[in-house]
């Protein structure tokens, strides 16, 4: 099993408490799929884009293809749906060489919007996203009462950092479907979550639905001192355990978007920080 799944578009959910390192992860993974080309078009939803003291989002300004908003609006993921539409319907008819890929991008969910997991778009985005070829990765605080069941059960892999008690047992209840190595929360899947995710800075736990999981998150991204031996080692077709894209097994245990949608995305949305409104 690779991450993300590069033949077809996935939906990704993290969920953590803040400071946990999921926006982190995410923005390493968009660079190595910028560097490698994986989308033709990135639409990053960041609430805080303005007020983020490290700067760490700054980077994305640099390219062409890579779209920042401060809010969620329908308009822009309709807008989204409709573009896929028309290119699904142009590859069809083989005046595509190869259906685009899009990237749509949720941080801190949570805060963006009360009506957002209402959204027909965003709706249509996941659970459609083979057909549209529209990748969708949402960020959370808190996953209780927040996604809609029709959303959830469209959610492929998910990743689970740092949070409290009450919300990993609820994440474990939700998600965690391998009885054969976490019959019991307490007794089996809390102790080998503290174990493999919060006694390391970014750790994680990493689930492809009921198939397997992976908790060497930490290795996917070596830090500043070695980053020189393992440049452009990172991809989205390879990366696991050992930089590479397949899971650890444990669970066995127990061409480009046509110009003219493009130029009408770009008029849309409005490049990085974004004005783009539903007036």
């Amino acid at each position: 099993m690779r991450f993300p799944d590069t033949d077809y578009c996935t939906s990704i959910l993290s969920i953590a408490s803040p400071g946990s390192g999921k926006t982190y992860i995410l923005l390493k993974c968009l660079k190595a799929w910028i560097d490698m080309g994986m989308f033709e078009e990135y639409h990053v939803i960041l609430p805080s884009y303005k007020n983020e003291m490290s700067q760490s989002y700054d980077w994305l300004e640099s390219y062409d293809h890579v779209y920042i908003y401060e809010d969620y609006y329908e308009m822009l993921g309709s807008r989204i749906v409709a573009q896929q539409e028309k290119n699904h319907e142009l590859f069809k008819k083989k005046k595509l060489k190869a259906m685009p890929k899009i990237f749509l991008g949720l941080d801190d969910a949570t805060g963006i919007n009360k009506n957002l997991f209402q959204s027909t778009a965003l709706k249509r985005a996941i659970t459609e996203n083979r057909h549209l070829r529209i990748q969708t990765w949402i960020l959370l605080h808190a996953d209780k009462g927040v996604i809609s069941p029709k959303i959830r059960q469209n959610i492929f892999f998910v990743f689970l950092y740092k949070m409290k008690d009450n919300l990993l047992k609820h994440c474990y209840n939700e998600y965690v479907n391998f009885p054969q190595d976490f019959d019991d929360y307490k007794n089996d899947f809390k102790p080998f979550f503290v174990e493999n995710v919060v006694t390391k800075e970014y750790g994680a736990m990493l689930l492809a639905g009921s198939r397997c999981y992976n908790t060497d998150i930490d290795l996917w991204f070596p830090d500043d001192s070695k980053k020189k031996e393992v440049k452009n080692k990172i991809s989205t077709t390879d990366i696991s355990n050992e930089q590479s894209g397949e899971f650890n097994g444990k669970a066995n245990k127990k061409a480009r978007v046509q110009q003219t949608g493009k130029r009408e995305s770009e008029k849309a949305s409005g490049r990085t920080r974004s004005n783009f409104s539903n007036e």
